[in-house]
């Protein structure tokens, strides 16, 4: 299952055709690099939510080999409001913190936003340069390419409502910018779209994976809060798809159950009954073809009887298979 979802959010040929021309048309990279202090940057409200983990292990980077890689940064003011790079910030805040003076300036890319040849907003194109940018320089998990599809949304949506030609279908559009392919987009909106709030949040930080969350949104609102309520009595880290889909079967084999009332008394077959029935009628059978002379009237109604009894007995013995089926199943 992994494989075969590795094939699926891996950019397909899709993007070695429509990469080249539109790449061209949506670049806002700019490459002069410019030195900002610290305390002239500040953080970006719309990078909330992306993941923020490892930041000991940046830290140690830094400290050992230096700063890899430019922030992006919009002008603010008087300070500068950072596109990508808030890890990096955060890092070099705290070694500057910790006495390593020569971070007291940060290199930086100041993107200027006109330049972003699109019928958009001056906020949509900071959004379609915070999606891009940060696509470029590092590695997000799933969660954070949800964020960044919903902030590309919006961008096709104000794209499309100024009547841009070139705009094509909307998960191409995505898809293309996300580095994944329609169908990961498809999974992804799906999971955004269906899955219950009872496990959103564990999606989010990383708790369960896209797989899973997916398998998680297929199930109806019931059975997703079903499910959560027993993984808070019986935890489970390692949340598999079949875990998901072996409980999702056995609340179908107890709302089977459930419809399926177990038989009382007054209403369970009386077994000892119905044999002593099949016994009389042979016998009565048997003895009938000892007499040598009988009307075709008596012999038509005999035969009549036999058939409904032979009718019934083959519709009992459907219903019992019915409950065999079942006993194997279980």
């Amino acid at each position: 299952m992994a494989k075969n979802f590795e094939k699926v959010m891996k950019k397909k040929d899709l993007g070695s055709g429509l990469l080249s021309e539109n790449s061209r048309q949506f670049a806002v990279n700019e490459f002069k690099v410019t030195y900002i202090p610290l305390d002239q940057l500040v953080v970006n409200q719309r990078n909330e939510g992306f993941t923020m983990d490892d930041i000991e292990e940046l830290k140690t980077s830094i400290r050992e080999v230096g700063l890899e890689q430019n922030l992006v940064v919009v002008p603010d003011g008087d300070h500068f409001r950072i596109l990508t790079g808030h890890r990096r910030f955060l890092a070099l805040r705290e070694l500057y913190a910790e006495g390593m003076e020569k971070f007291r300036t940060v290199p930086c890319i100041v993107k200027d936003l006109s330049k972003i040849d699109l019928p958009l907003s001056e906020s949509s194109k900071e959004l379609y340069a915070i999606a891009t940018t940060n696509l470029e320089n590092r590695r997000y998990t799933d969660a954070d390419k949800l964020k960044l599809m919903e902030m590309l949304s919006q961008v096709y949506d104000e794209l499309k409502a100024n009547g841009y030609e070139r705009l094509g279908k909307r998960r191409d559009f995505l898809a293309e910018r996300l580095g994944i392919s329609s169908a990961g987009v498809q999974i992804l909106s799906y999971v955004n779209k269906n899955i219950d709030d009872s496990f959103r949040n564990a999606f989010l930080w990383e708790e369960i994976p896209l797989m899973v969350a997916n398998e998680i949104a297929h199930l109806n609102r019931a059975d997703q809060i079903a499910l959560h309520e027993y993984l808070e009595q019986h935890p489970n880290p390692n949340l598999s798809v079949k875990d998901v889909r072996d409980f999702a079967e056995r609340r179908r084999k107890e709302a089977e159950e459930a419809s399926f009332p177990k038989a009382d008394p007054t209403t369970a077959p009386d077994i000892a009954s119905f044999t002593k029935l099949q016994a009389e009628f042979r016998n009565l059978l048997a003895e009938f073809d000892e007499f040598p002379m009988v009307t075709s009237a008596d012999a038509l109604r005999l035969r009549r009887i036999q058939n409904e009894m032979t009718a019934r007995i083959q519709t009992a013995e459907k219903i019992v298979q019915k409950y065999r089926t079942r006993r194997k199943k279980d």
